[in-house]
């Protein structure tokens, strides 16, 4: 593990007890606007039911999503696509892998983020599974259904990304599934060309994310 790792997890112990002292002064305002974000999403059963129950009804719909051959999520689908084997795309940050150690970090340095450390915190690897998707995966890839990871992390980041996701036992973490921003020319932080391209060979049955770029651009 690497210095900068060990940072990021000391960063989400001290933000964690930065609870407490908040807590004794609650009319004043967090001195970062990230703290109390932050603290909610590691800390909250509220946030992890609600990710959870989003990822436990998308695989209750994979029987009906597979079956209905008809069935797209992808407004990138055109001509006769009923044919295609079905596929998934899911975002990565904040979709797939939880990064709130790194804005842990933020807060507890003061800072704000920088594209050099979250390229060090990204290349470490150690982000770690959303609520339920770990499990969803699985279970779609389980029912023949490929999985497609499509994140505006930037190209060079690519084996870390690979890397980390197959730590957790991701399917389909390799080169082929994950695509990120800059790997081809034409995949620019707009993602309508990823949807597209994984649009031309599968019938894109569901798609997940946190943005709304995420679905269209």
């Amino acid at each position: 593990m690497t210095f900068i790792a060990k940072s990021f997890g000391v960063a989400a112990i001290m933000a964690t007890s930065a609870l407490c002292a908040f807590g004794a002064s609650a009319q004043e305002p967090a001195q970062n606007d990230g703290l109390n974000g932050t603290l909610w999403l590691q800390t909250s059963v509220e946030y992890k039911a609600t990710a959870m129950s989003v990822y436990a009804g998308a695989t209750r719909l994979l029987p009906a999503a597979i079956g209905d051959h008809s069935w797209t999520a992808a407004l990138e689908q055109d001509g006769n696509f009923m044919a295609k084997k079905p596929a998934v795309i899911l975002d990565v940050d904040e979709t797939v892998l939880d990064n709130s150690a790194y804005q842990s970090w933020v807060v507890t340095e003061d800072t704000s983020y920088s594209s050099k450390t979250w390229a060090a915190f990204v290349n470490d690897a150690i982000s770690t599974p959303t609520p339920g998707a770990l499990e969803f995966t699985k279970a779609a890839a389980a029912k023949g259904v490929e999985v497609f990871y499509v994140s505006n992390r930037k190209a060079p980041e690519e084996a870390a990304t690979i890397k980390n996701l197959q730590e957790y036992g991701f399917p389909f973490a390799d080169e082929k599934h994950v695509m990120l921003r800059g790997e081809i020319e034409t995949w620019g932080s707009a993602k309508e060309p990823r949807r597209k391209a994984v649009a031309d060979d599968y019938r894109v049955i569901m798609m997940f994310g946190d943005n709304f770029g995420d679905f269209t651009d």
